[in-house]
């Protein structure tokens, strides 16, 4: 739910639209910095390294605006700002449960929000890898957790507790990952404190 393929039907018309159009409303496209544009419009990095932002071709021919992949360059952002992106999940989440799925792995649990206007990282990652995650405006923000109450009721509704949320999310310190599981949350999440964990008891 962070993100689909730049192949993907929506995104090939947000492309098709341009600036300004409700189909370009489903991803993070922002205009860019500098006299022209010609700059990205902060300084997020993707996770799979470069940066996080890609420009487009406008559909005359122009350079243009630039859209959000916190990983690849073919998997766009979409925005959770709007409406109809949330709408769509709902829409997904009843069509699977319709058909008896258990429940769903979310990818990436921790990263569909992120800080209102898109702020500049005020951190380099080696300072990043020592503050909680919420720290950096891509991740864990409490926007998200929005998100997973309207995805439990609608879980709950199909018979509690046989449809299971579980949360991808790398979150630190353990009070943040916490709230992923809240009552009215998600059921379960990944650990990941211990993939990096010594193999030491105390640890």
């Amino acid at each position: 739910p962070n993100h689909s393929s730049d192949r993907h039907p929506w995104f090939q018309a947000a492309l098709a639209a341009g600036p300004g159009s409700p189909e370009r409303a489903h991803y993070l496209f922002r205009d860019g910095r500098g006299p022209s544009g010609e700059s990205p419009p902060n300084n997020w990095r993707s996770g799979f390294g470069g940066a996080g932002w890609t420009r487009v071709t406008e559909p005359d021919g122009r350079p243009g605006q630039w859209y959000l992949h916190l990983f690849d360059v073919h998997q766009p952002d979409f925005d959770w700002t709007s409406p109809a992106v949330a709408a769509e999940f709902e829409s997904v989440l009843r069509f699977w449960l319709d058909r008896g799925v258990a429940g769903f792995r979310v990818d990436v649990a921790h990263g569909l929000v992120k800080a209102p206007g898109l702020p500049d990282l005020e951190h380099s990652p080696e300072e990043l890898a020592t503050l909680p995650t919420h720290a950096s405006p891509m991740w864990d923000q409490d926007g998200v957790q929005d998100v997973y109450a309207a995805w439990r009721r609608i879980t709950d509704g199909y018979g509690a507790p046989d449809r299971v949320l579980c949360a991808e999310a790398w979150v630190s310190p353990p009070e943040r990952m916490a709230r992923y599981v809240a009552p009215g949350r998600m059921h379960q999440s990944f650990a990941f404190d211990f993939l990096g964990c010594p193999w030491d008891a105390r640890a």
